[in-house]
């Protein structure tokens, strides 16, 4: 199934659709809050077994968390936050599903799936978390986020252990950082950077200094994510003024490669299984949702 929030005015929603096609299934009958302080923004998180959707939403004015089945059925209201934000909170899964991390104010906090007493892993004081940045590595032993510490600063990179203890920043909080990811290793998180240009950058579980990963010359790189065989990262790219392609980086080769052509893109996500990679594409007058199957054009390399 690929699922997607439609916002057309009286048909707002979490929707599904199967990724062959079909008739589109709606699964809630209100838009989730958006954590939108970088584009593309997500909205909702999918549990790794495919059968749960989490969510905020307001309820009497205040931000709530809810879950509902993947397969349609009544929400369940799970915590309701302590302030209240412009922009929702965008609540992760743990990768075996038992918890749920959010931000909430200064805090970043865990819940249990089913419901229960909130724990706050870590407290930023001044400062505050960028909501829908929370990422649990892939073995589930660390979250991370984008953190900022104190006034008129920019973000850096955060990791805390997810079962409780010592927070520690893994970058400066020189130039603008966007679209927090993991690697497949869970030893090294990618981020997109943008100075005087814009550059994919790689920040170490070990401490170590950061370093370059992406910085192809003929595009305006952006935020992405990487392949479940952890060789190659998929990411959106400024090749020409008609918007953004999807393009990939083959950390083997060192190669960039265009996937799409120029346009407005949001995405990439990609299955369970890792064969099936899903984005969506605006035009003037439409959304589309793609999805690309285990192929990659050839004759469209962008550098040596």
């Amino acid at each position: 199934m690929v699922y997607y929030v439609n916002d057309i005015l009286g048909e707002e929603g979490i929707y599904a659709i199967p990724r062959d096609g079909g008739a589109p299934r709606r699964l809630t009958e209100t838009l989730p809050l958006e954590g939108a302080q970088y584009w593309p923004f997500r909205t909702f998180d999918i549990s790794d077994d495919g059968q749960t959707i989490a969510y905020s939403n307001k309820m009497d004015n205040k931000q709530v968390l809810y879950t509902v089945p993947a397969s349609g059925g009544e929400p369940k209201l799970l915590v309701q936050l302590s302030k209240a934000k412009q922009w929702g909170t965008v609540p992760q899964w743990s990768p075996d599903g038992s918890q749920l991390a959010y931000t909430d104010g200064n805090d970043l906090k865990v819940i249990p799936a089913n419901g229960g007493q909130p724990q706050i892993l870590a407290n930023i004081n001044p400062g505050y978390w960028e909501q829908n940045s929370i990422r649990w590595s892939p073995d589930g032993k660390f979250i991370a986020a984008f953190g900022v510490t104190k006034f008129n600063s920019k973000k850096a990179v955060f990791v805390v252990p997810a079962s409780g203890g010592e927070l520690r920043q893994l970058t400066s909080d020189v130039g603008w950082k966007q679209g927090l990811e993991w690697h497949p290793d869970g030893q090294r998180l990618t981020y997109n950077l943008t100075r005087l240009d814009s550059e994919t950058h790689q920040a170490y579980l070990d401490g170590r200094e950061t370093t370059l990963l992406v910085n192809a010359p003929d595009i305006w790189d952006y935020t992405g994510t990487w392949a479940p065989d952890g060789h190659r990262f998929f990411f959106l790219g400024a090749v020409s003024k008609k918007g953004f392609s999807m393009c990939v980086y083959d950390q083997t080769s060192g190669k960039t490669t265009q996937v799409s052509e120029p346009r407005n893109l949001g995405g990439p996500r990609f299955s369970r299984d890792g064969t099936t990679m899903a984005w969506w594409a605006s035009r003037s007058t439409s959304t589309q949702t793609w999805i690309m199957e285990d192929f990659l054009p050839e004759n469209t390399e962008l550098n040596e």
